[in-house]
C-alpha cells in the first residue's frame, strides 16, 4: 500500500474485545481519508448484535466503505484422536458425545460457523473461545481442544506433505463457495448432507477497509 501511494503508511495493530477497540479508534478519527480500518467483517456484521451499544461505536452510522479486500473459506479440523476421515464421519461422532471446538474468540467466525453446523446437525460440542486463531491452533495440535473451524490461509501454510504436526490436526472439510485449490483433496461442506432439509452453508471472513 505504501508502494502504491508513494507514501509513508502507518500500521497501528489495535486488537482487543473481538475487533471494537480498533473500529472505535478509526471511527472516532478525523474523517479526512487519512485513518483506516482494516478488520474483519465480524466487527461489522455480529458485534453489533453481540455487543450493542457496548462497542463504543455504530458501524452503521460511523464507518463509510472503501473496498473488500479478499474473502477465504475456513477449514474444520480435528485432532486425530477423534479418528474420523470424513464430516459425516465427525457429525456421527459428535452425535454420541460431547464434543469441545476451538476459535478465536466469542462472535468470530469461527465460532459463529461452528455454532451454524452444531445447529443444522442437531449437535451439542462445548466452545472454547481463544484469544486468537494462533493460540486456538497450538491447543488444537496439543490436544486440547478436539476441533474447531480455521481460517484456511492462516494454518494452511504450516501443512505441507512432511509437516511434522499432521499428524496431530487434521483438515476434515472446507466451509466454501467452492473448492480451495491448497486443500483440493479436502470435501467442502456444501458437498455434505447434515439433514435431508437443510443443507450446510458456507460462513466466509471477508476482511474490508472502512474509513471515518
Amino acid at each position: 500500500m505504501a508502494a502504491g501511494l508513494v507514501q509513508t503508511v502507518i500500521v497501528v495493530n489495535q486488537p482487543g474485545a473481538a475487533g471494537n477497540l480498533g473500529g472505535k479508534a478509526a471511527a472516532q478519527a478525523q474523517p479526512d481519508g487519512h485513518t483506516l480500518l482494516f478488520t474483519l467483517d465480524a466487527a461489522l456484521t455480529s458485534n453489533p448484535v453481540l455487543y450493542g451499544s457496548r462497542m463504543g461505536f455504530d458501524p452503521a452510522k460511523d464507518l463509510r466503505p472503501v473496498t473488500t479486500l479478499v474473502s477465504f473459506g475456513q477449514t474444520l479440523a480435528v485432532h486425530p484422536s477423534l479418528q474420523v476421515s470424513t464430516l459425516p464421519q465427525f457429525l456421527e461422532l459428535a452425535r454420541k458425545q460431547d464434543l469441545t471446538y476451538a476459535s478465536a474468540g466469542n462472535g468470530s467466525t469461527g465460532h459463529l460457523g461452528m455454532a451454524l453446523l452444531a445447529d443444522i446437525a442437531d449437535l451439542k460440542m462445548t466452545h472454547i473461545p481463544y484469544k486468537g486463531a494462533n493460540p486456538a491452533l497450538v491447543d488444537m495440535i496439543g490436544g486440547q481442544v478436539q476441533s474447531g473451524f480455521l481460517v484456511t490461509c492462516g494454518w494452511r501454510p504450516t501443512w505441507p506433505p512432511a509437516s511434522w504436526w499432521r499428524w496431530r490436526c487434521r483438515a476434515r472439510s472446507v466451509r466454501a463457495c467452492c473448492r480451495c485449490r491448497s486443500c483440493s483433496k479436502t470435501t467442502t461442506t456444501a458437498s455434505s448432507q447434515t439433514r435431508r432439509s437443510r443443507p450446510p452453508r458456507a460462513s466466509l471472513p471477508w476482511p474490508s477497509a472502512w474509513r471515518a
